[in-house]
Order: structure tokens, then C-alpha cells, then sequence
């Protein structure tokens, strides 16, 4: 390669990083509010926010938007307004939460749910489980994938492909030398 080809590469990947960089992304991480999943729940915001997310909990926003609407319509309006939806699903309640938002298209189509891998859907026909089926998106974790930050670290990942891909769908040109 010569040094007009090694430029080219240069400008090009430096204009990729910087729209990324530029491209404003929003995360909310829902879950169980008791431990461990509230810890992990802050580790994950915090990690996207070093990484150039804004990245918030339902607790969060509803701190800073106080209102006196029923929760799931307060929910509703959290991930109206986010361009993805981190779930760490653990049981009855979030799935009972995912259900209540599973008819509609634009949630599906923003929603990672992260699940217990002995929770395979495709073994057990539980309230939760056919949730879970419901949903094209969803990652499979082991218990000490959430003790070590494997977790974490794939929440991040996912984050970062899901920007990539709304910038590519976006700016389709962007992304091309």
C-alpha cells in the first residue's frame, strides 16, 4: 500500500470513531431493584456512561421526573424514550413488566433481555419463560457470568453494536471508505 491508501484508511476509520463518538445514544437498564441485580444494574450504567452513553435505570429517571402516573404507564414513557432497553430478567415481576410491553414492535425491536441460562424457554412453559419467547433478542448468562462482570461487559458490547447499527442505518455512506 502506498501513502495516499494509507491516508484514505486513516481519514476514513478516524471519521467512523468520530461519528460514533458524536452519534447520541441512550440506554435504560431495567431489572430486579434487590441485590445482586441493583449493584449489577448501577455497574452496567456506569460502565456505558464511561463509554460515552447516556445510560439510566427506571429508578433514575423517575427520580428525576417525578410523576403521580401508574408505574407502567411511567415505564412506557421511559422507553419511548431511549434508543435501547438493557433487561436483566430475573423472575415473575420483569416478565410480567416485558409482558406488558411485548405487542409492541418499537420495544421489541430496542429490547435486549439478558436471562438465566437454566431458564432456556425452550424446556419449560412458565409465565416467564413464554415471555421470554416473545422476544428475538436475548442473551443467555450463567450465575457467575453476573458475579465476574461478564455481564457487564456484554451489556456494553451490545450497546455498542446496537449504536454502530443505528449509524449505519442512519448514515449508511458514513460507515464506507
Amino acid at each position: 500500500m502506498n501513502g495516499d491508501t494509507f491516508s484514505k484508511l486513516k481519514a476514513g476509520l478516524a471519521r467512523q470513531e468520530e461519528a460514533l463518538r458524536a452519534l447520541k445514544f441512550t440506554v435504560l437498564v431495567w431489572g430486579p431493584g434487590n441485590e445482586p441485580f441493583m449493584t449489577k444494574r448501577n455497574q452496567i450504567v456506569k460502565q456505558l456512561t464511561e463509554c460515552g452513553f447516556q445510560a439510566f435505570t427506571s429508578e433514575e429517571l423517575a427520580r428525576q421526573v417525578p410523576s403521580t402516573l401508574p408505574l407502567p404507564l411511567q415505564e412506557g414513557q421511559h422507553w419511548r424514550l431511549v434508543d435501547l432497553v438493557i433487561v436483566l430478567e430475573a423472575g415473575v415481576a420483569p416478565a410480567m413488566e416485558l409482558a406488558s410491553f411485548a405487542h409492541d414492535a418499537e420495544f421489541c425491536q430496542k429490547c435486549i433481555v439478558f436471562h438465566p441460562r437454566d431458564w432456556d424457554p425452550s424446556l419449560q412453559r412458565t409465565f416467564p419463560s413464554e415471555v421470554l419467547k416473545l422476544f428475538a433478542n436475548r442473551v443467555l448468562y450463567a450465575e457467575h457470568e453476573m458475579e465476574v462482570c461478564t455481564l457487564v461487559a456484554e451489556c456494553l458490547h451490545r450497546a455498542e453494536a446496537m449504536r454502530r447499527y443505528r449509524l449505519l442505518k442512519e448514515s449508511p455512506g458514513l460507515m464506507s471508505f
